[in-house]
């Protein structure tokens, strides 16, 4: 939602009959094409604006302009980013959560394979003695 102060009287230039807001994606790079311009008329009480069919993660610019039976005023602009959608969001605090996880999960292992002589100390080999072996076996 855009939304503006109205052009107080002393500085409109003739009798407001609506306002223009044009808005338009910014190029991310110098090789990207330019997109076209959309232009909108609001009436001359309105002081908001809903901006339709934006693309998530992108920067727009968009500006503001009174208009008399003269013609377009001063345009007002400004640029902004869309937000990314919430359907990113939740992977990427998915993804997080997992990458903890796994981050103290692999600390965790890590820590008890450093210690493990302390945790469990090393177990005495038994003594087997060939000649038991061997007495065995001919029995």
């Amino acid at each position: 939602m855009l939304d503006w102060k109205p052009i107080p009287l002393p500085e409109q230039q003739g009798f407001l009959t609506h306002y223009t807001v044009c808005y338009k994606k910014q190029r991310q790079n110098k090789e990207a094409k330019s997109t076209a311009t959309e232009c909108h008329n609001t009436s001359a009480s309105a002081k908001d604006y809903l901006l339709q069919n934006l693309t998530p993660g992108t920067m727009y610019e968009v500006s503001v302009a009174g208009a008399t039976a003269a013609g377009l005023g001063p345009n007002a602009i400004t640029s902004f980013i869309t937000s990314a959608p919430d359907f990113y969001k939740g992977w990427i605090k998915y993804c997080i959560i997992v990458l903890i996880t796994i981050i103290i999960i692999t600390a965790c292992v890590l820590i008890i394979k450093r210690h493990k002589s302390k945790i469990y100390p090393p177990l005495p080999h038994p003594v087997v003695i060939e000649s038991a072996v061997f007495w065995m076996k001919n029995r």
